[in-house]
């Protein structure tokens, strides 16, 4: 039941006179309703309050504020999906280095994320009915991401459920829409047959490596790690569309756009490359200062959330290391410490990505491949809080013009 206030609490709720408040209601900018017993007490919608509170603080002279929330600043939104610490995030309460530690498979970490909740036995998606057909796809140099946008959208097209406001539905949407870009990424690769029996398999067949007990867990580490990170530009994407009410595969078609860009998911492919020049280098520290004198940006440092480190670095990195000590470059350490003396920062997610890329000998490309497909579960996440929220995001610019 929506929650009612009385004149007195709304008017305090607002900041206003109770004159004020009748004088909204006048004006049309605010409905009453009819209290219990005496008619003339009257009730106030709180989701209307919070609308005219909105409306009244952005022609207060919040502009200044609003803007500088857009640029890493403080939070606007309300969400029960993520929470950034110092010792990194927290899915629904639940913390990543716990879930990693537990070697829980991402399937279940994204029904945390979508129902809060860790199901009690381990889900299997591919039980349930599935499109048969996955398209044809590029060659085999398409970016994966790439191939993951012309997947979703083509899923769409195949969903009966796509449009269903069913909670359930919206569930069984998701479930499908991942698999589906599963299966339409190792068919590109000319892997179709694979086995299908977890998300991290799927993927170790795409990447075209033997599906090892220890391999299989870091994919699922790699996955559960970048599955969500609160409202970076991708999930703010795909709540934007969803608050205009556009279905699942278009939020998460809208989100993958914005995940290709090089600030965004293309620095994996950045820490990637970045990675095999100092592999082929004799010295990791001439490599990045080459690129600094050169004028370069130096991909896979530092985080303004993180100013102590991110703590996903290390978290792949320990995903990493146990695939083999010999799988780990002799050069990381210098690297780091490179970096560190040259003002960089220490490394963040995305070169760990592509470090556990490395130790797992995948394809230049599989740290990207990760990132879209483990943060994929966020953005679906995501949107479904913001259906839940039910208003459309719409900021305010502030006209600097002449």
């Amino acid at each position: 039941m929506e929650a009612l206030m009385g004149a007195s609490e709304a008017a305090e709720y607002l900041g206003v006179q109770v004159g004020t408040l009748y004088a909204y209601v006048s004006r049309g900018l605010l409905d009453s309703l009819p209290g219990t017993g005496d008619g003339r007490r009257r009730r106030y919608r709180k989701s209307d309050l919070d609308r005219l509170k909105r409306r009244s603080d952005a022609h207060a002279g919040h502009g200044p504020a609003a803007a500088s929330a857009l640029d890493w600043g403080a939070p606007s939104l309300d969400t029960e999906l993520t929470n950034i610490t110092n010792t990194g995030p927290t899915y629904r309460g639940v913390s990543v280095q716990d879930l990693v530690r537990d070697a829980v498979r991402f399937e279940s970490v994204a029904e945390l994320l979508w129902t809060g909740s860790l199901p009690a036995e381990e889900p299997d998606w591919f039980r349930a009915p599935h499109h048969a057909h996955v398209g044809t796809w590029p060659p085999a140099p398409a970016w994966p991401v790439d191939v993951l946008r012309v997947a979703v959208t083509h899923a769409g097209f195949e969903d009966g459920e796509r449009f269903s406001p069913s909670p359930d539905a919206e569930l069984r949407v998701a479930r499908r829409l991942i698999v589906h870009a599963l299966r339409a990424l190792a068919a590109q690769r000319g892997r179709s047959a694979g086995p299908e029996d977890a998300i991290a398999g799927v993927i170790a067949h795409a990447f075209g490596l033997t599906a090892s007990d220890a391999a299989l867990r870091a994919i699922d580490a790699a996955l559960v790690v970048v599955a969500d990170h609160e409202l970076n530009a991708s999930a703010f994407t795909a709540r934007v569309a969803a608050s205009a009410g556009a279905d699942m595969y278009a939020c998460v078609s809208a989100a993958l756009a914005t995940f290709s860009g090089p600030k965004h998911g293309g620095a994996c492919d950045r820490c990637a490359a970045l990675l095999s020049e100092v592999a082929s280098s004799t010295s990791p520290r001439s490599v990045l200062a080459a690129r600094m004198q050169r004028g370069e940006s130096l991909p896979g440092f530092g985080h303004p959330l993180y100013p102590d480190g991110d703590p996903r670095f290390h978290l792949l990195t320990l995903v990493a290391e146990g695939l083999g000590s010999e799988r780990m470059p002799a050069w990381l350490d210098e690297l780091k410490g490179a970096a560190a003396e040259m003002g960089l920062g220490s490394p963040n997610c995305d070169m760990g990505l592509a470090l556990l890329g490395h130790a797992l000998r995948a394809p230049p490309d599989s740290a990207v491949t990760l990132f879209a497909i483990g943060r994929i579960a966020g953005w679906l996440a995501h949107v479904r809080e913001q259906r839940a929220q039910g208003f459309l995001l719409r900021p305010r610019a502030r006209y600097v013009g002449r």
